[in-house]
C-alpha cells in the first residue's frame, strides 16, 4: 500500500487511483507575549492550520447521553454515540453547525442510569430549546430491536448545554 503525505507530514493511505491527503494537523500557538509556550487554551484555542492562524473561543458543544443500564460492548457503544453525533447534528440550526465545526466538533459523552433519566434529559432539552435526537437500535446485534440506546443533543451554545446536561457525570 502506498501512502500520501500531507503538507504536515501526517500520511493517509491511497487506496487505487485516489488520491488522499490526510487532514492537517493543529498546532498549537506561541503566546504573542513570550513566544515560547502555548496560550491559555481556557479561553480561546488558538491554533494554526497548515501556518494560518484561526482563532475559536469553544462556545459550542455537543453531548451525547448514553444509558449505563444497557451494559453495551464498546464497538456497540462507539457505534450509537456516532449516529446520535450525526442524527442532533442534522436537527441543528445551519449556523451553529457551521461554528461549531470552525471550533473543532467539540463532543462531550454523558451517562444516566436508565431509560427514564434519558427521556428527562430528552424532555429538558426540548424545554431549553436543543436540538435532540434518540437512537433507537435497529436489532441486529447485541440488543433488541426499538431499544433506546443514545441521546445526541446539539450542538448548541455551551452555556445552554450546560444548563441541561450540567448534573450529568461524564462516561
Amino acid at each position: 500500500m502506498t501512502h500520501n503525505v500531507a503538507p504536515s507530514g501526517q500520511t493517509a493511505p491511497n487506496r487505487g487511483n485516489q488520491h488522499q491527503l490526510a487532514p492537517p494537523l493543529l498546532k498549537p500557538a506561541t503566546s504573542p507575549q513570550s513566544g515560547d509556550g502555548p496560550k491559555d487554551a481556557s479561553k480561546e484555542c488558538n491554533a494554526f492550520i497548515l501556518d494560518r492562524p484561526i482563532v475559536c473561543s469553544m462556545k459550542f458543544k455537543q453531548c451525547i447521553v448514553i444509558r449505563e443500564d444497557l451494559k453495551l460492548s464498546p464497538g456497540k457503544l462507539a457505534v450509537q454515540t456516532a449516529h446520535a453525533a450525526i442524527m442532533a447534528m442534522e436537527r441543528s440550526d445551519k449556523n451553529v453547525v457551521k461554528n461549531w465545526k470552525g471550533e473543532g466538533q467539540r463532543k462531550i459523552v454523558l451517562k444516566v442510569p436508565t431509560l427514564r433519566d434519558l427521556f428527562k434529559v430528552r424532555e429538558d432539552a426540548d424545554q431549553a430549546g436543543v436540538p435532540a435526537a434518540v437512537v433507537i437500535d435497529a436489532g441486529l446485534t447485541e440488543i433488541p430491536s426499538g431499544t433506546v440506546t443514545v441521546l445526541g443533543l446539539g450542538p448548541a451554545s455551551e452555556d445552554l448545554l450546560d444548563k441541561v446536561t450540567g448534573d450529568l457525570k461524564l462516561l
